[in-house]
């Protein structure tokens, strides 16, 4: 078999295995965001696995069909805000290994993608993250709760796609 017709074929069990799990975070309530943040995380692997241009084409993929099969929209929506940290994170990140000088920038490129994604929600959108006023206070600790929950988002989506996948793409022969 070809490599090229060998990733693409991955990436229709990868882009099988997301859809799945993002009906699954339909119907699973009690664990919707882990369920939505390991679809996503596929999305990583793909970009891993097939570089960044078949793996845009993943995104998008994901994205439409998940419009199309995904019952409950809101959460199709949150995984769409976790895909595209995810895909701005591996094209920066990709930029960076061809300018190596650069690479002191991944960290901060990292809290700056949140943010330019999280901080018009917070305040464009508040009743998505609290009920009823929010007051300076509760927004303070809204910004900086979202910094704490990137870092951790972060620090999983690191483990699960560059330590977790290479040792299960071996375990699998893939």
């Amino acid at each position: 078999m070809h490599i090229r017709t060998k990733k693409i074929a991955l990436l229709g069990i990868l882009l099988s295995i997301n859809q799945m799990l993002l009906i699954l975070s339909s119907f699973i309530e009690l664990s919707t965001f882990f369920i939505l943040a390991l679809a996503a995380y596929l999305v990583g692997v793909a970009v891993q696995e097939a570089g960044y241009k078949l793996g845009s084409a993943f995104f998008a993929a994901s994205i439409l069909l998940g419009f199309i099969l995904t019952p409950n929209k809101l959460y199709w929506l949150t995984y769409i805000g976790f895909s595209t940290y995810i895909e701005c994170y591996e094209g920066i990140r990709e930029f960076l290994i061809r300018h190596p000088r650069y690479q002191k920038c991944l960290i901060p490129a990292k809290y700056i993608i949140f943010n330019l994604m999280y901080l018009p929600l917070l305040f464009l959108f508040p009743s998505l993250f609290w009920t009823g006023k929010m007051s300076t206070l509760t927004t303070i600790l809204l910004i900086v709760g979202g910094q704490f929950v990137l870092y951790i988002y972060d620090r999983a989506y690191y483990a699960c796609v560059y330590q977790l996948w290479p040792t299960l793409k071996r375990k699998l022969r893939l």
